[in-house]
């Protein structure tokens, strides 16, 4: 009966501690520079599926960008969680909802995209309490950022999704 106990004891030891095969490596790692794609900083949004000048409900801007926590490097994989700001404007009062689709890509050195991940935030508009009309309204996501290792330096481009008649109308 004492071996069955030892045998337990030390297989509860054995489990809980130190194992190699299941260790991760974790470096601090320099955070990369984080830009905003000019032409893909503004959002417009409408509830009609085609997008015209007479019926844009809201503006966006992407307003800042930081990394959240330390950037790592675990198993030859960079990680770290990307904090957004956005600001919306309602440019009409029959609208109280709000949805930016956005993309985080990441690109070389030499400006080649190595990487695009896509996304979206979604959110209604505040409302002034004594008029009750919509006002300008923060939105704030944290998406974790998980890039494989490369040689040189990278930066991470942030920009919303736009389409062709979204782009025709903020240029």
């Amino acid at each position: 009966m004492k071996k069955i106990y030892l045998f337990l004891l030390l297989l509860i030891l054995i489990s809980c501690g130190f194992n190699p095969l299941f260790q991760t490596s974790s470096v601090p790692a320099t955070c990369p520079s984080v830009l905003f794609a000019s032409e893909h900083k503004t959002y417009i949004g409408s509830l009609s599926e085609i997008i015209t000048l007479d019926n844009i409900a809201y503006q966006a801007e992407i307003n800042n960008a930081v990394f959240a926590k330390e950037c790592q490097i675990i198993n030859n994989v960079f990680s770290s969680d990307l904090a957004l700001l956005f600001i919306v404007s309602p440019l009409e009062e029959k609208n109280n909802i709000i949805n930016l689709p956005f993309y985080v890509a990441t690109v070389d050195e030499n400006k080649n995209l190595q990487d695009i991940q896509y996304y979206s935030i979604s959110g209604v508009f505040k409302k002034n309490p004594e008029t009750n009309e919509l006002i300008e309204t923060e939105l704030t996501k944290t998406i974790f950022v998980n890039l494989p290792l490369m040689e040189g330096s990278l930066l991470v481009v942030i920009g919303f999704i736009l389409d062709k008649k979204r782009l025709e109308i903020l240029n």
